[in-house]
C-alpha cells in the first residue's frame, strides 16, 4: 500500500512497511487533510497544450 508520509515519518528509524494496513490508512486519511497546501505549489503546463494541439482526431 502506498501512502503519503510526512518528513518526520521518513526520518523515523522505526518506520516499517507493516506499520501501514488498510485499517490504519483509513484512520490516517480521516485525520489529515491530504490536500492542505496544494494551492501553494502551482505549476503551469508550460508548452504542453501547444504540443498536444492536433494530436487527437
Amino acid at each position: 500500500m502506498a501512502t503519503p508520509l510526512h518528513r518526520g515519518e521518513i526520518e523515523d528509524p522505526k518506520l516499517a512497511p507493516g506499520r501501514f494496513t488498510m485499517s490504519s490508512i483509513i484512520k490516517r486519511l480521516a485525520e489529515i487533510d491530504q490536500w492542505a497546501g496544494l494551492g501553494r505549489h502551482r505549476h503551469g503546463l508550460g508548452p504542453l497544450p501547444e504540443r498536444l494541439q492536433g494530436t487527437t482526431g
